[in-house]
C-alpha cells in the first residue's frame, strides 16, 4: 500500500519538478526569515534591556525595592 503511494508521490515529483523545487525553497526562505527575525528582536530587547540598566542610577533601584 505505502509502495503505491511512494510511486504516486515519485511521479508527481518527476512530472513537477520545477515547481516542487520552488515550493521547497520558498517555504524554507520563509521559515529562514521568521527564525531570523525573532532572534533580532530578542537581540534588541535583551540589548536594550541591558543598557537601561547599565545607564539607571543603581542607588535608586536599591531604595525601590
Amino acid at each position: 500500500m505505502f509502495k503505491n503511494y511512494f510511486k504516486t508521490a515519485f511521479r508527481n515529483l518527476k512530472r513537477n519538478k520545477n515547481y516542487a523545487i520552488i515550493n521547497t525553497v520558498g517555504l524554507a526562505t520563509i521559515f529562514i526569515v521568521a527564525m531570523v527575525s525573532s532572534i533580532v528582536i530578542a537581540w534588541i530587547t535583551v540589548a536594550h534591556r541591558a543598557i537601561k540598566a547599565a545607564i539607571e542610577n543603581p542607588v535608586k533601584s536599591l531604595r525601590t525595592e
